[in-house]
């Protein structure tokens, strides 16, 4: 069987999506540290734990053919992976527990690629936004209640809501990725 060390994730998805399980592997081995720590993390039972990483890894399989390339292949991985903890809460009558802003997956520690790929520290967001806009972004990605609930407990009108959460977003991001910008000056 080949080995696939040096293949990154994204190469490896796309030769799985295209029926090649010799790939499989080194799939496996590249994402089951980092999701076992992130569902370690947020699940108390290695039981729970366990399933989890069952169901995410037979999502990955089912779906191989919807992997698109151009994406980062552990952005899908953790979409994956947090549509099934959320199933997991469900089945267990708990709602999602309040953790960091969005979980760690990989090793990296760029802020563009942390946000690329879906992981933001907690206090760097509060640090970045104003304290209402900071409870919208709580509720919505963190504590994820639909915007119906976020709307009807602080009474905003649905719509605003969405639009207020996508400006709040969009201006996050171009304020990390300046602060990203103003560091690789000063190196």
């Amino acid at each position: 069987m080949p080995k696939f060390t040096e293949a990154s994730l994204e190469e490896l998805f796309s030769r799985y999506a295209q029926d090649d399980p010799e790939v499989f592997p080194a799939i496996y081995e590249q994402i089951a540290p980092g999701l076992e720590r992130y569902l370690a993390s947020r699940l108390r039972s290695k039981e729970a734990i366990g399933e989890v990483m069952q169901e995410v890894f037979l999502r990955l399989h089912q779906y191989r053919y919807r992997y698109n390339s151009k994406h980062l292949a552990w952005q899908w991985v953790f979409v994956v992976a947090r549509t099934q903890l959320r199933l997991c809460y469900q089945k267990q009558g708990v709602r999602a527990q309040e953790v960091e802003f969005l979980p760690e997956l990989s090793q990296e520690d760029s802020v563009s690629t942390n946000m690329d790929r879906g992981r933001l520290d907690l206090e760097e967001v509060e640090a970045q936004v104003d304290p209402e806009t900071f409870l919208l972004l709580k509720r919505k990605y963190i504590e994820e209640y639909s915007y119906r609930e976020i709307a009807e407990e602080l009474g905003l009108d649905e719509a605003n809501l969405r639009q207020r959460l996508s400006r709040s977003l969009r201006r996050l991001r171009q304020s990390l990725r300046g602060r990203e910008d103003e560091r690789a000056e000063d190196n």
